[in-house]
């Protein structure tokens, strides 16, 4: 780790880029993942996320759209859907995430969502040694700590686990109603490919079961962007603390 003429604190201005979003949920009743239902739920799927290549498993079927970094994978029970690199907005992919459970809806006529998942993976830059900061700012050890190990440091970091809890929201005739919350887990680390950045990942986790409808669907793809907030509110906030205060 080395930070000569470098701050090795995060770089003024910087802000998390995104690597990747991934959206999931579980459904019941599970699907049978028959060819021809295959094919007549993807021929659909064309002007939405521009598929091409269809792999369709015993067990699973996978819809890789090579433009647009786009991933779905459709189980019996499950449904995920994946950008890598994105190159567009995130609204460009909620909206096409969200036509296709619309779609995926009519075709199959799920009952209920089971559980719901949002994940997002980014960036940050440093201005130096992303292992440097995370070591003295975020975990307040000394670099002379680790000589006892012997060998060089290549990637370091922090994970945390933020379970649900019990939250006050407005509910039917203006009566204040207890919900859960969701639950979020965290990555903060440095990136093995480049030193000179953090790499986070946030993903969070929505238990409670819900019917399947228009709204629903409209919450789960919602859950994206409540993910993102909280990522880029939140988190990058606590990444950007006031060095070895706490303070904001």
């Amino acid at each position: 780790m080395n930070g000569d003429m470098a701050s090795n604190l995060p770089s003024e201005g910087a802000q998390i880029e995104p690597l990747v979003y991934h959206m999931g949920f579980s459904f019941h009743p599970s699907i049978k993942l028959d060819q021809k239902s295959a094919l007549q739920f993807t021929s659909t799927l064309s002007e939405y996320i521009s598929p091409r290549n269809i792999s369709l498993e015993s067990d699973h079927w996978t819809v890789s759209g090579t433009d647009d970094g786009v991933e779905l994978t459709i189980g019996q029970s499950i449904l995920e859907f994946a950008v890598s690199k994105p190159t567009h907005r995130q609204e460009w992919y909620e909206e096409r995430y969200h036509t296709i459970l619309s779609r995926f809806g009519e075709s199959f006529e799920p009952q209920v969502i089971l559980r719901s998942t949002a994940m997002i993976r980014g960036l940050l830059q440093i201005d130096g040694d992303a292992r440097d900061f995370l070591a003295s700012q975020m975990l307040h050890v000394d670099q002379s700590d680790f000589t006892s190990l012997r060998r060089p440091i290549h990637i370091i970091g922090l994970r945390l686990f933020l379970p649900p809890y019990r939250v006050q929201q407005d509910g039917p005739e203006g009566k204040t109603v207890s919900a859960e919350d969701w639950a979020v887990n965290l990555k903060i680390e440095s990136w093995a490919a480049d030193p000179s950045k953090i790499f986070v990942e946030s993903s969070g986790t929505w238990e409670k079961p819900v019917k399947w409808d228009e709204q629903c669907v409209g919450e789960v793809v919602g859950r994206l962007e409540v993910l993102h907030e909280y990522l880029n509110t939140v988190l990058e906030n606590f990444v950007k603390r006031s060095p070895n205060t706490g303070e904001e």
